[in-house]
């Protein structure tokens, strides 16, 4: 997965992504990454995870839908 290095787009910012983070980082672990944390970024996921070699990377994902969003998403 490509680290994410610019503001994300598409997400829905209605979604209380700060009242679900536990539910939200469990879902991304299904979804096979392995994420320390997620936060609430302007109403996308930012969430930090460790890739392949063992690097930290940040990633963007929207709240509903987990999909990577952002110019990097289709990288990833």
């Amino acid at each position: 997965m490509a680290a994410n290095t610019v503001s994300p787009t598409s997400c829905d910012a209605s979604y209380p992504v700060r009242h679900h983070e536990f539910a939200i980082e469990q879902g991304l672990k299904r979804e096979g990454y392995n994420v320390s944390s997620v936060n609430d970024w302007n109403g996308c996921v930012q969430a930090f995870v460790t890739v392949a070699d063992g690097s930290s990377a940040m990633a963007f994902f929207d709240p509903l839908t987990l999909k990577p969003v952002g110019p990097s998403a289709a990288n990833g």
